[in-house]
């Protein structure tokens, strides 16, 4: 497994975080199919529930969420400053937090539900990722996931092996 080098990562993505909202489609209609195609109980999350959007970028998911159920307080996590400052103008009444999901700064059994789409990709260890998401889930919480596997964007990667060799896809 290649190591990932979050400095680069992080740095990468404050770099783009002003132009990211217009270039992220494919991440924007992950997190909305994710959102959509879950049907939560009727009475779910309607007396103030905890929801955590971790890897929220620049907090599109974080809105949707937010839309979606609007007695929740939703908490939006990335590791790159400059995307947080972006979800803050957008969320202003919404709680933004710094920090990597490989250690996620709060406490055990803290949230309600945990929603996470393309992040895990960026991750070092999943594994860490996601047992850390479980630690901050209360006992029968709900996790909504989306992430890339070995073979997504298989025809993206296949376009570029005729121009050059370089490696233009995670």
């Amino acid at each position: 497994m290649t190591s990932i080098d979050k400095f680069a990562v992080r740095r990468s993505f404050n770099r783009a975080a002003q132009r990211y909202d217009a270039e992220a489609r494919l991440q924007r209609a992950v997190a909305n199919r994710l959102i959509a195609g879950w049907v939560p109980t009727p009475d779910a999350f309607s007396r103030g529930a905890h929801i955590l959007d971790a890897g929220a970028g620049s907090g599109f998911g974080t809105d949707a969420l937010t839309r979606t159920f609007p007695n929740a307080r939703v908490i939006a996590l990335d590791f790159a400053e400059e995307m947080l400052k972006l979800a803050h103008r957008k969320l202003s009444h919404r709680g933004v937090v710094c920090g990597d999901i490989e250690a996620l700064p709060f406490t055990d059994a803290a949230f309600d539900f945990a929603f996470s789409s393309s992040v895990l990709q960026w991750s070092d260890d999943p594994g860490v990722a996601l047992h850390e998401l479980r630690r901050v889930l209360k006992e029968r919480a709900t996790l909504l996931l989306a992430t890339y596997t070995d073979g997504t964007l298989r025809e993206l990667q296949n376009s570029w092996a005729e121009p050059d060799d370089g490696r233009h896809t995670l």
